[in-house]
């Protein structure tokens, strides 16, 4: 088990590789039958199990939408790592929606300022209401509740479940204290 960092390392110096793109991981296990089926880190410091009951190369989409996200650097995982054959290109690891979710240390820990701090930090801004939208018609499903940048506080269900919404739709649950509310954050990645 290895935190974010250890992870990349360790697919760089021991592998000679890098740590694959949910994409890559799809391709080179799901597809031909092998069914990993546990969480580690992914490129781009994302972690999360990309091949959970999915098999759509877009591992955006729900069911595994919803666990492929940020985590804490610190958090320990597996890491996939992948190590090319002559000449392979790299896999963009974002949905072309550009839209990712991310948490602190727990489900819901980031205030406003600390969701915006997340984003950066990760390389990518603070989505905004429009951009999540896009992502929901886009088929984007991730049932936690996260700040965009008008403090509004949202999440997209395209398939509709218990616990989540009754139906398919942004969900709204308003707009908070930027300083003492608490939630997840939605990451535009450039």
């Amino acid at each position: 088990m290895l935190n974010a960092e250890d992870a990349k390392t360790c697919c760089s110096t021991k592998f000679n590789g890098h740590l694959a793109t949910p994409l890559e991981v799809y391709n080179n296990s799901l597809s031909l039958g092998v069914n990993l089926c546990v969480k580690g880190w992914l490129s781009k410091m994302l972690a999360g199990n990309p091949c959970k009951g999915h098999t759509p190369p877009d591992f955006w989409l729900y069911p595994a939408g919803n666990y492929i996200r940020f985590k804490p650097l610190t958090n320990e995982y597996l890491a996939f790592c992948l190590v090319p054959l002559a000449n392979q290109s790299y896999t963009d690891p974002f949905p072309s929606h550009r839209v990712v979710n991310g948490r602190g240390e727990s489900r819901y820990s980031l205030n406003y300022q600390d969701a915006h701090a997340l984003c950066n930090s990760r390389g990518g801004r603070m989505a905004t209401r429009a951009e999540l939208e896009y992502a929901h018609q886009s088929g984007y499903d991730c049932c936690h509740a996260g700040w965009v940048t008008s403090g509004e506080v949202i999440y997209p269900v395209t398939q509709p479940r218990s616990g989540c919404s009754t139906y398919s739709r942004v969900v709204s649950w308003g707009f908070k204290n930027l300083n003492t509310y608490n939630a997840s954050a939605y990451c535009y990645m450039p």
